[in-house]
């Protein structure tokens, strides 16, 4: 249900691609696509192993998917979605914390597997809270080769967590 791939320079769900180049200019609407199912994927292994995320709910909703704290007061979320006018506090700074929400999420079910799987890693590394994969930052405002690669790193890691789901249920 989930074709993860690659096309050229971009990481691709579904057909979305993911990530930004000068010289391949990506709509953010198509951007926002592949967010979305990124955060369907997680949300539908999450309930095909019957795991909970700790930190981040995570509100699949096709384009304009969700994102939201636990300890935030009810009905507080956060857009993984954008249309790309960033300004310097308000949806840059929602739109990066839905984003270390997706991560968050990605890195609690990646150590979840690892306690199932042992001999199963991430191929990159999570640190939610500086947004990065593989060392590289998933945050609008990084350089779009960089931001590219790092949302390829990101997709890596989600299709070895489809793979283990497949394989384990």
């Amino acid at each position: 249900a989930f074709c993860i791939w690659y096309n050229g320079p971009f990481a691709e769900i579904n057909g979305f691609r993911l990530g930004r180049l000068p010289q391949y200019p990506v709509e953010w609407s198509e951007i926002s696509a592949a967010l979305g199912q990124c955060a369907l994927a997680l949300c539908v292994i999450q309930t095909r192993v019957r795991f909970s995320f700790e930190k981040y709910q995570l509100h699949s909703m096709g384009n304009f998917t969700k994102v939201s704290k636990r300890d935030d007061p009810p009905n507080t979320y956060y857009n993984l979605f954008s249309d790309g006018s960033f300004g310097i506090f308000g949806p840059r700074r929602n739109f990066n914390v839905a984003l270390t929400g997706l991560l968050s999420c990605m890195e609690e079910l990646g150590g979840f597997i690892a306690g199932q799987d042992p001999t199963l890693a991430l191929p990159y590394s999570i640190v939610p809270h500086d947004g990065k994969v593989g060392d590289l930052c998933v945050f609008p405002g990084t350089p779009d080769a960089t931001w590219t690669r790092a949302f390829k790193f990101l997709l890596s890691d989600l299709k070895w967590i489809v793979v283990w789901c497949t394989k384990h249920s």
